[in-house]
């Protein structure tokens, strides 16, 4: 027996949502073909940052152990953000195809999968 039920809808990107992430202060932050990351604010669903940087559709995101979002993209770049400042503090390029997948280590170097059918690590 199910014992989920619906209990609200965000809606706020233009386009398909790919990727999800929950904050470790609770936020979430979505990732879409729009292009944008947005944040939101589960206690009241509302959207309360859109984060604009990547030239392509944002395919995942995860968070460093220093609290920066990062986010990888069809446009092959990795973008490390300051969610409070709503900026890009840095970028990381080096795939040659859309970035698929993030993961980070517990000593904080960096793990990549691409469609370039390569895995990297970065430290």
């Amino acid at each position: 027996m199910n014992k989920y039920k619906l209990i609200k809808k965000l809606e706020e990107h233009t386009d398909g949502v790919q990727c999800l992430k929950i904050l470790k202060d609770g936020r979430l932050a979505s990732g879409s073909f729009d292009n944008t990351i947005k944040i939101w604010d589960l206690k009241n669903y509302k959207c309360i940052k859109t984060l604009k940087g990547h030239t392509g559709h944002i395919f995942c995101l995860n968070q460093l152990l220093d609290g920066k979002l990062i986010s990888g993209a069809s446009d092959w770049s990795l973008i490390a953000w300051d969610i409070e400042k709503g900026e890009p503090v840095f970028t990381l390029e080096g795939h040659e195809e859309c970035i698929n997948s993030i993961d980070v280590f517990p000593d904080g170097k960096i793990i990549t999968a691409s469609t370039d059918q390569n895995i990297k690590i970065w430290e």
